[in-house]
């Protein structure tokens, strides 16, 4: 496509696209296109019932390169620049159409592989002298006019081709594990592609964010998850790495917060996990550059266990997209998730055929494992923990009366320590036997064999 950019004239002042990059930011955030707004979706505002926010496109779906071409459209047609989002919005909507061209045209055809990444090569057409903004976004919808349009990607993603994505195009491959049972499955699938694809089990990096202790020394996740996440890794060969949030834990934010997270605060996964990531990739991309790797960004592909059966916020999120709030000139980030479209019983059935030891909590009866007391769990898994960490729950209830908000909107964490006390005291302590997880999802042969495997 490169080839078919049409010759153009030199022009005075900004003849380049590349001479704008620096001049967007400017465009951006006198049009009201901010980072922050453009991070987030219309959907999450709460505006007044007719006011014109109301309105409000949703233009936080665009990537940073969508960002400068609707800068260099409205930088081709001056207007009053618009403090407010709702204002520049409508100026959004109007451009939309042709910014989005360009990026179902980016999402589906230049993946990583070949020639470079989609970012990579818009550097490069920019770069050219001759070649100008109007000239890139002509060749851009020229294409995008024959190319089969994707449905509109989730805001903060450009979507990638799964299909024509290649393992050997990525520096450094990021696998995310919280020790459960989708890490792991997902795990041993990235390690399956990998090999497949003939690339170097070097470039896997197993991570897993530490959530620290409570003032008394108990451990916010299941204990014995660090060591499992551990031993799964060292299984592969993997190279292993733990990350903690400098300035505390999980237990020290909830207290200097003074409150629970949620489903809408979800910043026990923002600020203990992903935040700490990006560190990591940011001193990862820094080891590379002093390898010798320079010329272009860093390629990273960040491996993540979500899965679309989970939850519909997670059925909408893409297999495969860049991350733009991670990707910036020194690095591009794509966020990876190989088993989105799994289900639960395949996950169990990857476990049992790869013999690898999975956390004692699914044996217990959990279903999930994050936090052992999540404020996303449900009310059985709330009090099946309860059940099994009672001390852990105690403390939890001090803390709620301590900075006096709910666990749950629906319900105390005072109330699931009763509840539970109530049923160990009716029926013992919760009792189970190795394999009993395998038993539920897949019978008792198939965890026989497991742990035949395993021993």
């Amino acid at each position: 496509m490169v080839s078919r950019l049409p010759a153009a004239r030199p022009r005075r002042g900004k003849a380049r696209i590349g001479a704008d990059l620096a001049a967007a930011a400017r465009l951006i955030a006198e049009h009201g296109l901010s980072k922050s707004s453009c991070a987030k979706s219309a959907r999450t505002a709460k505006p007044r019932r007719g006011s014109r926010s109301a309105r409000r496109p949703e233009h936080g779906a665009l990537h940073p390169l969508g960002a400068v071409f609707l800068a260099a459209l409205a930088a081709e047609r001056p207007r009053r620049a618009a403090t407010d989002p709702a204002t520049a919005g409508a100026f959004a909507e109007k451009a939309w159409a042709r910014c989005d061209a360009a990026l179902r045209f980016l999402a589906d055809h230049l993946v990583p592989g070949g020639e470079g990444c989609a970012v990579e090569r818009i550097h490069g057409w920019v770069s050219r002298p001759r070649v100008g903004r109007r000239e890139v976004l002509v060749a851009l919808q020229e294409a995008a006019q024959s190319a089969s349009p994707p449905t509109r990607v989730p805001i903060g993603y450009v979507t990638l081709n799964p299909r024509r994505h290649r393992l050997d195009h990525w520096d450094v491959i990021l696998v995310a594990s919280s020790g459960g049972k989708d890490s792991q499955a997902m795990l041993d699938e990235v390690v399956r592609q990998v090999d497949e694809a003939s690339v170097p089990r070097s470039r896997i990096v197993v991570l897993h964010n530490d959530l620290d202790t409570t003032d008394s020394g108990e451990s916010i996740e299941w204990p014995g998850t660090e060591e499992l996440a551990r031993e799964q890794a060292d299984h592969y060969g993997l190279r292993f790495v733990t990350l903690r949030r400098e300035l505390g834990g999980l237990w020290q934010q909830l207290l200097d917060r003074g409150r629970w997270p949620s489903a809408d605060a979800r910043w026990c996964t923002s600020d203990q996990k992903t935040s700490q990531a990006m560190r990591f990739v940011t001193a990862l991309v820094r080891e590379l550059r002093d390898a010798g790797l320079t010329g272009r960004p860093v390629r990273v592909l960040y491996c993540l266990g979500l899965r679309a059966q989970e939850s519909t916020g997670r059925a909408g999120k893409p297999m495969l997209a860049v991350d733009r709030t991670a990707s910036n000139s020194l690095r591009t980030v794509v966020r990876w998730h190989p088993i989105h479209d799994w289900s639960e019983q395949q996950v169990w059935k990857r476990i049992a055929r790869s013999g690898v030891r999975y956390h004692w909590a699914y044996d217990a009866g959990m279903e999930r494992l994050s936090c052992s007391l999540c404020v996303l769990s449900t009310h059985k898994d709330l009090v099946l923990a309860a059940r099994l960490r009672r001390e852990l729950t105690v403390e939890y209830a001090d803390a709620e009366q301590r900075i006096n908000h709910r666990f749950q909107a629906s319900r105390s964490i005072a109330s699931v320590l009763a509840e539970a006390d109530a049923l160990n005291a009716e029926l013992g302590p919760v009792t189970w036997r190795p394999g009993d997880a395998l038993r539920r999802h897949l019978g008792e042969e198939a965890a026989l064999a497991y742990l035949a495997l395993a021993t």
